[in-house]
């Protein structure tokens, strides 16, 4: 058992322990195949190595021979075992907000793998990335987590919602009829990726759940637990792409969406979930970074105006007099400090 960050959170293992249950394999032998128990799995910090993760799916798998198990264990698989990533998902306006968001926080529930989500035209395609050697738990585990991902998106566009198209990249099981039944389509195995594709518009129906002041709580506390694992958060990924863009003018919310792989909408949502406006944010950037600039005695008001994106001298003067009230060249009279001489 790993108690530090790393691996698969415990709440995984919970979800596989309560399926195994209901298939009729023994729960209790299966959290002491990794030193764990139910409490302590429960608990909000463990996480399991991937390893033992991996060999838990295997020692199910070799008990109950059932090729169809990981689809089981994915039928009726809640948002709330993604703990405050769920909850932040489950609150948002509508499916493509509810999907990011998983996406965005999905390192709180494991590190060893990543999901990207990816609009392609009229398409939306989950994409699901772990570099390891397709051995018994490992397909079935991934065949569990792109179950999983489609049992959400029924929770929010319907039961009868099917993707277009499955693909995974490790061979057919020895029988493949419940795979059919459980995503409404055959899967087709052996493939480059691992991959789910579905009709983009079934992410705009809302979600049932959706709720403005949860979702800006839910964001928030989510962002702050990536902070703490060293993950900057969206409002440090915006201002730096920011700072990187000022030096050509003062950049649009569209084009700071399009580097963060966003919507200039879905930006917008993110940063008032945070309590952020782009428009402030921008604008506190440009004040903050005119002092630090002024203060160092290599960087001229009129090199301060080019790499902040103004147009003119006279308009940053005008700016700057706003912020601190005095003009620039008296700002810089007054802090700028001397060089190093080495």
């Amino acid at each position: 058992m790993e108690k530090s960050r790393g691996g698969i959170h415990a709440r995984f293992v919970v979800a596989l322990v309560e399926a195994a249950g209901r298939a009729g394999y023994s729960a209790h032998s299966l959290y002491a195949q990794i030193g764990m128990n139910e409490e302590t799995a429960r608990e909000a910090d463990h996480h399991v190595g991937l390893d033992a993760y991996l060999e838990l799916w295997a020692t199910v798998m070799r008990a109950l021979r059932r090729p169809s198990f990981p689809l089981s264990y994915a039928e009726g698989f809640r948002f709330e075992v993604f703990g405050v990533a769920g909850y932040a998902a489950l609150t948002a306006s509508d499916g493509w907000e509810a999907a990011r968001r998983l996406v965005r926080f999905q390192r709180l529930t494991t590190d060893v793998g990543r999901i990207e989500l990816e609009e392609r035209g009229n398409l939306a395609v989950f994409r699901w990335f772990r570099d390891r050697p397709l051995t018994l738990g490992h397909r079935v585990a991934n065949e569990a987590l792109m179950a999983e991902c489609a049992e959400l998106v029924r929770r929010f566009a319907g039961g009868g919602v099917c993707p277009l198209e499955v693909t995974f990249r490790h061979t057919a099981p020895s029988e493949v009829a419940g795979h059919a039944r459980f995503f409404g389509v055959a899967p087709t195995f052996s493939a480059p990726e691992d991959t789910l594709t579905y009709p983009r518009a079934i992410f705009m129906r809302p979600m049932p759940m959706a709720h403005g002041d949860f979702l800006a709580f839910f964001t928030r506390e989510a962002e702050h637990r990536l902070e703490k694992l060293g993950e900057p958060t969206l409002v440090a990924r915006v201002e730096h792409a920011v700072l990187a863009a000022l030096p050509s003018g003062a950049p649009a919310m569209r084009a700071i969406a399009a580097q963060l792989d966003m919507s200039d909408r879905q930006l917008r949502r993110e940063l008032q979930s945070a309590g952020v406006r782009f428009r402030g944010l921008v604008e506190r950037l440009r004040r903050r970074r005119a002092a630090q600039l002024l203060s160092e005695t290599k960087s001229s008001v009129d090199q301060t105006a080019f790499v902040l994106g103004f147009s003119d001298v006279s308009a940053f003067s005008r700016a700057f007099k706003r912020w601190y009230a005095v003009p620039p060249t008296a700002y810089r009279a007054n802090h700028s400090r001397p060089s190093d001489p080495g």
